[in-house]
């Protein structure tokens, strides 16, 4: 039997209760798996407490809100997206259809560090060949000339930390199968994304795929505030943190963007703030109120401000984008954390059903923001949850500790962009047990 032992930590944010989990597997001979519940001293809760919200998979209450997608709509008589159905409830399965692109090539566009299929140590590569399977449905099968089709003089962006990165590159990958030799310009500039002197890279990316003219960005907004530094002459200036209002790359660009996925939530910790030198803002002055001294308060807070801006800039027509806020992508550290030893060096791919409902694989902060508004959710978080064996893990050469936040390319985000593909262009209706069921 395959054990998996989730701890929940509770968090009380406004007037809800979030729910925060660690998870650790152990295996025995029966072949089953179950899930197993344990909460935490209240001691513990105290310890875990700066970094439950931010840094680890969040589980919640479902909340209602509506999956209707204004533009982008499938073309009559094609596949089309159940609403009825919850496309985050299902299992991982076996595929020969994947990956969806080599590991060992795509280099153009997926960075080194991700890509598993070039460190030597890795002993498989097993978590390259699962697909996801919802329980009353079927994903439609991704389709790059599909995808160039719909997305014809149109801007897809994304913003958002290291693992929307991931993201870009993947879809990058699944665009140009893995190929380097696409007909694609880089147009960076005219986003302002451009190397600043000092600077370790640029803010982001974005580059024209020429024959259809369709641009795919990726800006770098770990928090998706905006970030201004508070004295420019002083290059050990402190930045301020506006909580509500998005970067302004995002208040910029928004206008012109047919598609845009917001991540963040791994940087909304003390230490990464005040690494930073982050200091929090609200209506352009310096926060003094104690209650943001929570950091999952002030998460909530900005997200709220944020959606609610974006939600104001659909309703008075100065954006035609389909905006998606992706859920968390959990975290997989067993016995130990990042800096103290945590592990996810377990190489078996979790197949079996888990006595885990959906519900359970929530961001609730994430969904709480998006209430009331016209900005949708992707929601990963249930379907990355047991995926522990698809990290970098210890396989990154010369790396210290293991890395089990972000993931093996091709792995993981792909799917977050099958279904990404799935709510941009076929919104209405999935029929059950089709022809899909076999990819």
């Amino acid at each position: 039997m395959v054990v998996t032992v989730c701890v929940l930590i509770a968090a009380f944010i406004s007037s809800s209760i979030s729910l925060s989990f660690f998870c650790s597997t152990t295996a025995a001979s029966d072949g089953t798996h179950q899930v197993l519940m344990e909460p935490l001293s209240e001691q513990e809760r105290s310890d875990a407490a700066p970094h439950a919200l931010a840094e680890t998979g969040s589980v919640g209450l479902q909340t209602k809100r509506s999956d209707a997608v204004p533009t982008l709509v499938a073309k009559k008589g094609s596949v089309r997206l159940h609403k009825g159905c919850d496309y985050t409830v299902g299992k991982w399965v076996k595929s020969d259809k994947r990956p969806l692109y080599a590991g060992n090539k795509c280099k153009r566009w997926l960075a080194g560090m991700w890509a598993c299929r070039l460190m030597p140590d890795r002993p498989n590569f097993d978590y390259e060949t699962y697909r996801w399977q919802p329980h009353a449905c079927d994903l439609p099968v991704f389709n790059s000339q599909e995808f160039f089709s719909r997305m014809r003089d149109k801007v897809l962006a994304f913003v958002g930390d290291s693992i929307g990165r991931q993201q870009y590159q993947s879809l990058m990958c699944m665009l140009t199968g893995g190929k380097d030799d696409a007909v694609v310009e880089d147009v960076s500039a005219t986003y302002g994304l451009v190397k600043l002197p000092g600077a370790v890279r640029a803010d982001g990316v974005a580059h024209r795929f020429l024959q259809t003219n369709t641009t795919i960005i990726y800006y770098w907004s770990a928090s998706l505030c905006d970030i201004q530094p508070i004295n420019r002459t002083d290059p050990h200036t402190s930045y301020a943190m506006h909580l509500d209002r998005p970067a302004m790359f995002v208040q910029k660009f928004l206008g012109i963007m047919d598609a845009l996925v917001l991540n963040t939530g791994h940087h909304w910790n003390k230490g990464k703030i005040n690494g930073n030198n982050w200091v929090m803002h609200v209506n352009g002055e310096l926060i003094k109120e104690r209650r943001f001294r929570d950091i999952g308060y002030a998460r909530n807070f900005s997200l709220t401000k944020i959606m609610s801006w974006l939600d104001g800039q659909i309703v008075n027509n100065k954006t035609r984008a389909q905006i998606y806020m992706r859920s968390l992508a959990p975290r997989h550290f067993f016995e130990g954390e990042w800096d103290s030893g945590g592990r996810c060096d377990n190489n078996l791919v979790p197949v079996e059903e888990k006595n885990v409902t959906g519900q359970m694989g929530r961001d609730p902060i994430a969904e709480g923001a998006l209430m009331g508004t016209r900005v949708h959710l992707l929601n990963v978080t249930y379907i990355s949850l047991f995926r522990d064996e698809a990290h970098i893990s210890k396989y990154r050469p010369n790396q210290k500790g293991q890395d089990c936040l972000h993931w093996c390319l091709p792995g993981v985000p792909d799917v977050w962009n099958e279904v990404l593909y799935a709510k941009l262009f076929f919104d209405e209706e999935i029929p059950l047990h089709n022809t899909l069921q076999n990819v």
